[in-house]
C-alpha cells in the first residue's frame, strides 16, 4: 500500500514540474513582446530561467519525499510564475501614460517575485531526499542569486513621473507644458507622437478606467481619472468620445530641442527649423552642430520662419476656439466643471486674446455660479479662473455684472484659500475706476481688507485699498476703521479742493486716532495747519472743524499741542478781523485741549504755555462781552486752572472771582455751569474766604434756587458744590442761607438723589455737595436750627448716605451725625427719679414707656425729633465706615462713635459699639489708618481696655499694632500707646520708656 502512494506522489510531483518548467518557457517568450522597460524583464527572465535546469534534474531523478510538501513548494512556485506572467503581459499592451507612471513601482514588484521564488525555492531543496549534491548546490546558488536580486527604475524616469504627478495635482501650468511633458513620456517610452496617437492613449486610458470601477477598483479607477484629465489638457484631444476633436497638432509645430510648440521658429543653414530661443542656447552652451544631423554649422544666421510661425498662430487660435467651446459644454455638470476651468484658466495664461475671448463667449456668469459650487476643489478653480480673466480690462465689468461684488467681498471672511484668492480678485478689478466706486460702497469691504493688513495677505489688501483710495470717499471710509495712509497722503500732496473735501469729511468720523504713527510722522496736523493759513475762510473752517473733531480725543490732543497749534489758535480766537464762526471754531478746539489737560499731564504743561497773566486777563474780559465765545472761554479757564496753583492764584489775581460771580445768573446754563465749575476750583487752593466775602446775599440766594429749580442735574450738583465751599462757622453765611430756604432745598435735594449718582468731573457728586451744604445747617451751636433739619428728615438720609455712598460722602454724613449726636443730651427729656411716674410730653403727663428710654442716655431719645445716634439706627453703618479709608471717612465715623462714650454713659455706650460688633475694626484702625484716626481709635481704645471682658477678647489683636505706635509714632502717640499697653498688662506702670517721654 505504501509503494502505491509513493507511486502515486512521484506522479503528482512531476506533473507539477511539467508545468512549472511550461510556464517557465512561456514566460520567457512573453517577455519579448514588452513594450517597455525591457532591460528590467529580460534581466528578471534570467533568474526565471536558471530554474529550469534544477526542476529538469528533479524530474528525471523522480523526486522523493514527502509528497505534500514537495507539492506545496511546487505550487507556490508556480503562483510565483503566474506574478512574473501577469505582470510581464501588463507591459505587452495598455495606455503607454499609465505605465510609465507605475514604472517607479516595478523595481518594487520585480523585487516580491523573486523574493517568492526565492522562498519556493528553499522549501523544494528541503523537502527533497535523494537529489545529487550538484543538484542542492545549485539550488543553493540560485536562492541566494534571487535573494540579492537588484532592479532599478529605468534611467531618467523617477523626476519625470515625480513632475507629472506634481502637475497632475495642481494643475498648474499651461497646455503647452502639458503637451512638452506628454511628448517626453512618449520618447522615453518609444511612442510615435502624434495626435491619432494621443486619442487612441485617452480611449486606452477611459477604458481601462471603466473596467476598474466596475471592478471596484476604486484607487487605480481613481488615477487613470487624473491620467484622463492630464492627458486632456493638452488641448489636443477631449475627454468626451461624443465631442468633435480639435484639429491634430502637426509634428513640425514641435522644435526638436525643446520638443514643444514653437513661438519663434527659425531656420539654420542645414534648413531645419527649431525654437529661436532652444537653438541660441544650444550654442551659447558651445555646441557647433546641427542638434538633428549633427552636422557642423558654418553660420549661426538665424532665418525667422515666417510661414510656419503663422500657420502655429492660426493653430492656437483655432485650437483655442475649441478648447473653449468644449469648455462651455463641460461647465454646465460638476463632474467635468474642475477640468474645463483648468484648460480656460492656462488659455487665460497663454494669451489675453483667449482670455478675451473667453468673456466674448459669455462663460463668465458660468464660471461665477461655479464659486458656490458644493465642491471645494470646483470653487477653488473657479475663483482662479475669473482671477485670470480679471487680467483683461474687458472682462473686469463683466465679472463685476455676473456675481454681486458683495458676495466676492464675502469670501475674505472665509480662513480657506478663497480668501487669497478673493484679494487677488478684488485686486484685478480695483483697476478699473468705475468698479473702485463699487468696491468701496460694498458692505464691509474697506473694515474687511483694512483688517488682512496685519495677516499673510497684507501685500495684496494694501494694494486693493491704495487702487481703491483714488475715490476720496473710499479714504474717509478706511480713516473710518483707522486706516489712515491714504488719508495723510492725499492731505500732504492733493489739490485744495481734494483737501478740503478730506478736512470736511473728516470733522465728521467719530474716533480718528491721531496718536498712530501713520498720521503724526505723515502730518495730518500740519496739513490743517497749513490749510488754515490759506487765505481762504471756507479752507479755514474745514481745518478748524476738522482739529476740533480730532480734538475731541485726549490721545490726539497731544500730537496737536505738538505741531504748536495752541498759540496760533489763540490768536485767530481774538482777531476781530475774521469770521465770527472761524473764531468759535477755534475757542472750542482750546476748550477740547483744555478738558483733555486734566487727563494728562503732557498735555497741560503744553497748553500752560498760554496761561500768561495777559491772556487770562483776555479771556475773563472777552469773557463779559457777547455770548459766543464765552462758554468755550470759561472751559479754557477751567481746563488751565483744574491742575495748576499757579494758575489758579492768577485767574484770582486778575478779579476772576468777581468777573466769575457777575456770570453767575447768565441766561445760558451752560455758561452757568461753567462758571460755577470754574469757582469751584478756585476755591479749592485757598480762596474760599475770598468767595465769601464776594459771594453776595443775591447770589447766594441763586444758588438756592438752581438747587431746587434748575433742570440739569449737573447745574445742581456745581451750585451745591459752591455754596458747600463757604465757611461753616460764618453766622452770617447760616443766616442767609436759611432765610433763602438753603436747608429746605439741600433736603430736597438730596432726597431725590438718594437713588442717582450725578457724576461730574470738577465738583463731585450732587449727594457729596448737596451732604456739605447740610453741614451749614448741623452745627451744635444753634439748636433750632439742628431741630428743624433733623423735622425735615435728614436722620435717615445720612444714615443711607453711610451704606451707599461714596468716601467723601460718607465722611460728609458721619460729620454730621456727630454734630448732631453731641446735641442729643440737650434735646432729649430727662428722667428724674422723684417724677419717674410722669414725663410732660405733646401737652399731656404721661407715664414713660420703657421702650423709649435709650439705654445709652439714659433718656427719653425714640421720638421723631431724636438726636440719638441709637435710635436712628446710625451705630452699625458707622461702623462700617470705620473700613473705608478714603476722604477720612474712617476719622468721621470715630468722632461720630466717640459721642457715644461722653461721662455717664460710655460704658452703655461700648455696649452699644461691641454690639455693632465695631470693637474689631477700631483696632483695625491702628493698623491702617492715618494718624489723626488712630489717635482717635486709641482715644476709644482707652475705654474700652478698662472693661477686663473687652481685654481678654481684643487684646491680642490690638497687642502689636500699639507696640509699633509706641516705638515709631509722635511723642503723644508713644504715650497713649503706652498707656493703653499699660491697661492691658503689657508694661509696667514705672516703665523706663514714660519716664523717658
Amino acid at each position: 500500500m505504501s509503494d502505491i502512494a509513493t507511486t502515486i506522489g512521484l506522479n503528482i510531483a512531476n506533473e507539477l514540474i511539467g508545468k512549472v518548467l511550461m510556464q517557465i518557457r512561456e514566460t520567457g517568450s512573453a517577455t519579448h513582446n514588452v513594450l517597455f522597460a525591457k532591460r528590467s524583464f529580460r534581466e528578471l527572465q534570467s533568474h526565471i530561467t536558471k530554474i529550469e535546469p534544477i526542476l529538469v534534474a528533479l524530474w528525471h531523478r523522480n523526486v522523493q519525499g514527502s509528497s505534500d510538501t514537495v507539492k506545496i513548494a511546487l505550487e507556490e512556485l508556480q503562483e510565483q510564475l503566474n506574478k512574473a506572467s501577469r505582470l510581464i503581459n501588463s507591459y505587452t499592451s495598455g495606455s503607454w501614460m499609465y505605465l510609465f507612471l507605475k514604472l517607479k513601482l516595478l523595481p518594487d514588484e520585480m523585487k516580491e517575485i523573486t523574493g517568492g521564488i526565492e522562498r519556493s525555492l528553499h522549501a523544494l531543496r528541503i523537502a527533497t531526499l535523494d537529489v545529487s549534491l550538484e543538484i542542492k548546490e545549485k539550488t543553493v546558488a540560485l536562492c541566494e542569486t534571487m535573494r540579492n536580486a537588484e532592479f532599478k527604475a529605468e534611467v531618467g524616469t523617477e523626476s519625470l513621473v515625480g513632475e507629472i504627478e506634481r502637475e497632475m495635482q495642481h494643475m498648474q501650468s499651461d497646455s503647452r507644458q502639458v503637451l512638452q511633458l506628454i511628448v517626453q513620456v512618449a520618447n522615453a517610452m518609444g511612442v510615435d507622437m502624434d495626435h491619432s496617437s494621443l486619442h487612441s492613449e485617452v480611449e486606452k486610458v477611459r477604458q481601462k478606467k471603466e473596467a476598474l470601477e466596475n471592478n471596484k477598483k476604486e484607487a487605480e479607477a481613481y488615477m487613470l481619472n487624473q491620467i484622463q484629465a492630464f492627458l486632456c489638457r493638452s488641448g489636443i484631444v477631449s475627454t468626451d468620445s461624443s465631442l468633435p476633436v480639435s484639429q491634430p497638432v502637426p509634428l513640425y509645430f514641435f522644435c526638436p530641442l525643446s520638443e514643444a510648440i514653437m513661438e519663434d521658429p527659425v531656420d539654420l543653414e542645414t534648413g531645419i527649423t527649431y525654437e529661436r530661443s532652444a537653438i541660441e542656447k544650444w550654442f551659447e552652451s558651445g555646441n557647433t552642430t546641427c542638434p538633428v544631423n549633427k552636422c557642423e554649422v558654418q553660420s549661426r544666421h538665424l532665418i525667422p520662419n515666417r510661414n510656419l510661425r503663422e500657420l502655429i498662430r492660426e493653430w492656437k487660435q483655432s485650437n483655442a476656439k475649441f478648447r473653449i467651446d468644449t469648455a462651455a459644454t463641460k461647465l454646465a455638470t460638476e463632474a467635468e466643471a474642475e477640468a474645463a476651468l483648468v484648460d480656460l484658466s492656462t488659455l487665460c495664461a497663454e494669451s489675453s486674446s483667449y482670455s478675451r475671448l473667453i468673456g466674448d463667449k459669455g462663460l463668465i456668469p458660468a464660471i461665477f455660479h461655479l464659486t458656490s459650487s458644493n465642491l471645494d476643489s470646483v470653487r477653488l478653480k473657479a475663483m482662479q479662473c475669473l482671477c485670470c480673466l480679471a487680467e483683461h480690462d474687458t472682462n473686469k465689468e463683466k465679472i463685476a455684472k455676473a456675481g454681486e461684488i458683495e458676495e466676492i467681498v464675502n469670501y475674505l471672511t472665509e480662513e480657506t484659500e478663497m480668501k487669497s484668492l478673493a484679494v487677488s480678485l478684488l485686486l484685478e478689478l480695483s483697476k478699473d475706476h468705475q468698479l473702485r466706486n463699487m468696491i468701496g460702497e460694498t458692505r464691509n469691504s474697506i473694515p474687511l481688507l483694512v483688517s488682512m493688513l496685519s495677516g499673510p495677505h497684507a501685500e495684496k489688501s494694501r494694494e486693493v485699498l491704495t487702487n481703491l483710495s483714488r475715490v476720496d470717499a473710499n479714504i474717509i471710509e478706511m480713516a473710518e476703521v483707522h486706516y489712515y495712509d491714504p488719508l495723510v497722503n492725499q492731505l500732504i500732496q492733493g489739490s485744495l479742493k481734494t483737501k478740503m473735501f478730506l478736512a470736511d469729511k473728516l470733522s465728521k468720523i467719530k474716533h480718528i486716532d491721531c496718536s498712530r504713527a501713520s498720521v503724526t510722522n505723515g502730518g495730518i496736523i500740519p496739513s490743517l495747519l497749513q490749510m488754515i493759513s490759506e487765505d481762504n475762510p471756507e479752507s479755514m473752517l474745514v481745518s478748524l472743524s476738522a482739529l476740533k473733531n480730532l480734538s475731541r480725543m485726549a490721545e490726539n490732543c497731544v500730537c496737536i499741542l505738538d505741531a504748536n497749534v495752541a498759540s496760533r489758535l489763540f490768536t485767530l480766537m481774538f482777531m476781530a478781523s475774521i469770521r465770527i464762526d472761524l473764531r468759535e471754531q477755534a475757542a472750542e478746539i482750546l476748550a477740547n485741549l483744555a478738558r483733555a489737560s486734566s487727563k494728562g499731564k503732557k498735555i497741560h504743561q503744553k497748553l500752560k504755555t498760554l496761561a500768561s497773566e495777559e491772556n487770562i486777563k483776555s479771556i475773563l474780559d472777552n469773557c463779559l462781552m457777547g455770548q459766543s465765545l464765552k462758554v468755550h472761554l470759561l472751559q479754557i479757564l477751567l481746563g488751565l486752572s483744574s491742575k495748576s496753583s499757579r494758575i489758579m492764584l492768577r485767574v484770582r489775581s486778575a478779579q476772576g472771582i468777581h468777573v466769575l460771580l457777575t456770570l453767575i445768573c447768565d441766561l445760558n446754563p451752560d455758561v452757568r455751569i461753567y462758571v460755577t465749575k470754574l469757582l469751584i476750583c478756585l476755591t479749592e487752593d485757598g480762596g474760599e474766604e475770598e468767595l465769601a466775602e464776594n459771594l453776595g446775599e443775591t447770589h447766594i440766594k441763586t444758588l438756592v434756587d438752581r438747587i431746587s429749580n434748575a433742570n440739569r442735574e449737573e447745574e445742581k450738583a456745581v451750585s451745591a458744590g459752591i455754596l458747600c465751599r463757604l465757611p461753616k462757622d460764618n453766622d452770617k453765611i447760616r443766616t442767609v442761607l436759611l432765610h433763602a430756604g438753603g436747608l429746605d432745598a439741600t433736603v430736597r435735594l438730596l432726597s431725590s438723589a438718594e437713588s442717582s449718582n450725578c457724576k461730574i468731573r470738577e465738583g463731585g457728586t450732587l449727594i457729596e455737595n448737596g451732604l456739605g451744604v447740610l453741614l451749614h445747617f448741623t452745627s451744635p451751636s444753634d439748636l433750632i436750627i439742628q431741630k428743624r433739619a433733623i423735622e425735615l428728615g435728614i436722620m435717615p438720609l445720612l444714615v443711607g448716605f453711610l451704606l451707599t455712598g461714596s468716601s467723601l460722602a460718607k465722611h460728609r454724613a458721619a460729620t454730621a451725625l456727630g454734630q448732631i449726636s453731641e446735641s442729643t443730651i440737650k434735646t432729649s427729656t430727662v428722667i428724674k427719679p422723684q417724677s419717674s411716674v410722669l414725663y410732660y410730653a405733646c401737652g399731656w403727663w404721661a407715664s414713660p414707656d420703657p421702650e423709649q428710654i435709650c439705654h445709652v442716655h439714659g433718656r427719653i431719645c425714640a421720638t421723631e425729633a431724636s438726636f440719638c445716634l441709637v435710635n436712628a439706627g446710625a451705630v452699625e453703618p458707622l461702623v462700617r465706615a470705620l473700613q473705608d479709608r478714603e476722604c477720612r471717612a474712617d476719622e468721621a465715623a470715630l468722632d461720630a462713635l466717640i459721642t457715644l462714650l461722653g461721662d455717664g454713659m460710655w460704658e452703655a455706650g461700648l455696649k452699644e459699639i461691641e454690639k455693632a460688633n465695631g470693637i474689631g475694626p477700631i483696632v483695625q484702625v491702628l493698623r491702617n489708618g492715618s494718624p489723626d484716626a488712630q489717635e482717635k481709635a486709641m482715644l476709644v481704645l482707652e475705654k474700652i481696655f478698662q472693661k477686663h471682658e473687652y481685654r481678654s477678647l481684643y487684646a491680642t489683636a490690638a497687642r502689636f499694632p500699639l507696640i509699633d505706635l509706641m516705638q515709631k509714632g509722635p511723642s503723644s502717640t508713644g504715650r497713649r500707646a503706652t498707656t493703653i499697653l499699660q491697661l492691658l498688662g503689657e508694661m509696667p506702670e514705672d516703665s523706663g520708656w514714660m519716664q523717658s517721654q
